[in-house]
């Protein structure tokens, strides 16, 4: 009867664990004011840039001289939560939405040619972030209240051009990761749960870029997998002695979690239809399936069936496609556009009120102006508009002498969200 009580609780902080990190397929792009202006169309193949470094290694062998590319996005999200509700009695909140606050994503490349064949290149991104905080007595308090993780990479790059169609890159990365959450739990009263952690990881990018005819160009981009040991600590407070021994776990002990972020692959392609206009095209998969159980160990825990809970997550893997295009106005300005859709691994069932994300709509607009040839500023609005995004989170519960306890009331709810992003990005040749 012991274990039956506390093993529900044990999964409970385990998700409060894991919910965060899987961050619903949210992985950031917006490290190129250039490619998201076309909505990450022809990412892979264009080379615009010294942004290539990320978006295709083996594009730095089309840059001829030495080039600096540095800027940031400002993200703003705008969220409406309808239809709002408990399942559990006696336990009332809000729903205001709109609880992601602005953020801005800085990046910052460079390349440099080496000889006819090597350019050397480094980058300096986040990948993944993600940011939300709910007012306190948010109705689904017990499943989320703060969430922030960010990943910031570093990136140095080799390309090797083969020949005058052909060339390859490949750049290392090196990955710290860092998270915070929190949430409250339900025992006659709110307890509240917070948890900290962070690791180094270490994966890698590698490009294929061709010149497929003089007008047609393609490529193929692998990011890998990056595997972390995620170590931290975890808190409860305020629980109190509803059933013996539960006030014990009140303190701080320490907390550690394997994950791993998915692999992608991007294929592109950009054709240049005549001296002004050029038409791009992508496809990126990813490998979200990879997440299928997660396994968190707790140590110093005064109950012994916390030490290690296992959580299962049922992800599938996604695809995301673009199409943009840019027209040379004049020898000084650029105009891009594009279109995308970007899928969400997360189906209704297993969707949460950390990350209520759902298929992705993308509308991309932007121009980059040459006052001469060794500078180029770019800018770019993206909008990003989701389908509604269902949320459907089942009362978890302990059993007591006085019956069934949802330390975790259920929470349901639809989320309609909308993204608006702002990029600049400032180029230099040397």
């Amino acid at each position: 009867m012991r274990e039956r009580i506390w093993q529900p609780l044990a999964l409970t902080l385990a998700t409060g664990l894991t919910g965060q990190a899987l961050a619903n397929g949210l992985a950031l792009n917006e490290q190129s004011a250039s490619s998201m202006a076309m909505a990450f169309a022809g990412r892979a193949s264009a080379a615009q840039d010294a942004t290539t470094v990320l978006g295709n290694p083996a594009g730095m062998s089309r840059l001829a001289r030495p080039e600096i590319s540095g800027g940031v996005a400002w993200i703003t999200v705008r969220n409406e939560i309808e239809h709002a509700r408990t399942d559990t009695p006696g336990i009332s909140g809000s729903s205001r939405g709109d609880m992601v606050p602005d953020s801005v994503v800085p990046f910052l490349f460079t390349t440099t040619p080496l000889n006819e064949h090597w350019h050397a290149g480094l980058g300096l991104y986040v990948p993944f972030a993600l940011l939300d905080d709910y007012e306190s007595r948010f109705l689904g308090r017990y499943w989320a209240q703060r969430s922030s993780l960010s990943v910031l990479t570093l990136q140095p790059t080799l390309s090797y051009r083969l020949n005058e169609r052909l060339a390859i890159g490949f750049g290392p990365t090196l990955n710290r990761i860092e998270g915070e959450l929190s949430n409250n739990l339900y025992f006659g009263q709110d307890a509240l749960f917070q948890v900290e952690g962070d690791d180094v990881g270490y994966g890698y990018v590698v490009g294929l870029l061709a010149q497929l005819s003089p007008s047609l160009s393609g490529g193929l981009t692998y990011r890998s997998r990056v595997d972390y040991r995620l170590e931290g600590q975890a808190r409860l407070s305020n629980v109190p002695a509803l059933l013996p021994g539960l006030d014990a776990l009140n303190g701080r002990y320490p907390t550690g979690m394997d994950f791993t972020t998915p692999e992608s692959a991007e294929l592109a392609t950009s054709w240049r239809a005549d001296e002004r206009w050029t038409l791009h095209a992508s496809a990126t998969w990813t490998r979200w399936s990879r997440l299928e159980k997660l396994v968190v160990e707790n140590r110093n825990v005064p109950l012994a069936s916390f030490s290690t809970v296992e959580e299962s997550a049922d992800w599938h893997n996604t695809w995301a496609f673009s199409v943009g295009a840019s027209y040379q106005l004049d020898r000084h300005w650029l105009l891009r556009s594009g279109v995308g859709i970007d899928a969400s691994p997360a189906s209704d069932r297993v969707r949460t009120s950390r990350i209520p994300v759902g298929d992705r709509y993308l509308l991309g607009l932007g121009a980059a102006y040459s006052p001469h040839p060794a500078m180029t500023l770019d800018l770019a609005y993206l909008y990003a508009h989701e389908k509604k995004a269902e949320v459907n989170q089942i009362a978890q519960v302990i059993p007591t002498p006085d019956g069934p306890l949802p330390i975790q009331p259920g929470f349901y709810a639809d989320y309609r969200n909308r993204f608006h992003v702002v990029a600049t990005q400032l180029t230099w040749r040397f």
